[in-house]
């Protein structure tokens, strides 16, 4: 699944919560970075909190945006159809842990 539109609205969300000016182009830019690296560059835009006072906030957001759906990559079975067929090993890679944990398809784990 492509959790990158989820985090884009959960940290518009909590950073509007702080009056951040940050935009969408603010927030994708910083696709594929982590957590700290994302507050670090949006700080430099504009003070916000401390990351241990973004941090519940941002979790909190990103739960309702997974709960209103995810959306699989389309051809995610196909290829773990094809990979597993010829005996490749496979793995599941997320981000953070505690993005793993906060949803499974859509229902909490």
């Amino acid at each position: 699944m492509d959790s990158e539109p989820h985090s884009r609205i959960a940290w518009l969300e909590v950073l509007d919560q702080f009056g951040h000016p940050a935009t969408e182009a603010d927030i994708k830019a910083c696709t594929g970075l982590g957590f700290g690296s994302t507050h670090e560059f949006l700080s430099t835009i504009e003070p916000i909190p401390p990351p241990r006072d973004v941090w519940s906030s941002l979790l909190e957001a990103l739960q309702r945006s997974f709960q209103r759906g995810l959306e699989v990559f389309p051809d995610a079975i196909e290829l773990l159809d094809a990979v597993t067929a010829v005996g490749l090993p496979v793995a599941v890679a997320s981000g953070p842990r505690d993005n793993a944990s906060i949803s499974h398809c859509g229902s909490p784990v």
